[in-house]
């Protein structure tokens, strides 16, 4: 069964697909629908009390200003999230200035049980939709306090997916810790991790003497539901195969390789 505000899925977590029974189409319709919904209406309340113009135009520039934040600064891709933030209480106030006008009760009654019910089902799945990503299984925090406990210190760690337990112990800060760069959305972005080579390549150009390479079933889930690292269930495959790298450590749900 597969409940609307979940993304926890049962399958074999190496052989997960990027956005194959992903819930993420879910989780960011929910959250399109929910800002679109609320500016929509927040307009169309606007536009039918043109006459209180006067007493609606402080929320109106309020509700909107943020909004010029985009053309300043996008926070990593982020600064969507800060409009509506900063809009959304502006934007209640209009939409609420309009409903108390309606002259039917019942209407009234109905708009104000349904629309914050839609609301909060609409921000429930864009908040939990993703807690599958914001979760680790107990074998891996095992692995990640093993990696600690056994490794040299000024050891590589990195990550295939930036969405792994580490830095979660005291003596965490002698470990370098670089996830594999390959968000293209990042700046530092610099190849897709299916180019098995070019990993490699960025690997050894730390030139470090300890360098190793995570990968775990939360990262198989971080990659299905945000799509990337592209291809995830390959990368571990050429990386099994590479003689360049052997298992260090392994659990049921972790995988530690290191370079030769």
């Amino acid at each position: 069964m597969e409940p609307t505000f979940s993304v926890v899925h049962q399958s074999d977590w190496a052989d997960a697909q990027p956005g194959s029974g992903s819930s993420r189409p879910t989780t960011f319709q929910a959250v399109h629908y929910l800002s679109i919904g609320t500016w929509a209406l927040a307009v169309l309340a606007l536009a039918s009390s043109w006459r209180l113009r006067g007493r609606l135009a402080i929320p109106a520039i309020l509700a909107f200003a943020p909004f010029v934040i985009l053309g300043g600064q996008n926070y990593g891709g982020e600064a969507i999230y800060r409009v509506f933030l900063f809009s959304t209480p502006w934007c209640a106030l209009l939409i609420a200035s309009r409903i108390v006008r309606f002259r039917s009760l019942r209407l009234r009654q109905a708009i104000v049980l349904v629309l914050p019910a839609c609301m909060i089902l609409l921000g429930v799945q864009g908040l939990y939709g993703p807690v599958a990503v914001d979760t680790f299984t107990p074998a891996e925090v095992d692995a990640s306090l093993y990696l600690y406990a056994h490794v040299p210190s000024g050891s590589r760690l990195m990550p295939v997916a930036d969405n792994f337990p580490l830095s979660e112990t005291a003596n965490s800060l002698p470990f370098k810790i670089n996830p594999v760069p390959s968000d293209p959305l990042d700046d530092d972005f610099l190849f897709d991790a299916r180019s098995e080579p070019k990993l490699d390549s960025w690997a050894r150009h730390f030139k470090d003497p300890h360098v190793y390479l995570i990968f775990s079933r939360n990262m198989a889930r971080y990659a299905a539901f945000f799509l990337y690292p592209a291809g995830y269930a390959t990368i571990e495959r050429h990386v099994a195969r590479d003689r360049a790298w052997r298992v260090f450590y392994r659990n049921q749900d972790v995988r530690v390789y290191t370079l030769r």
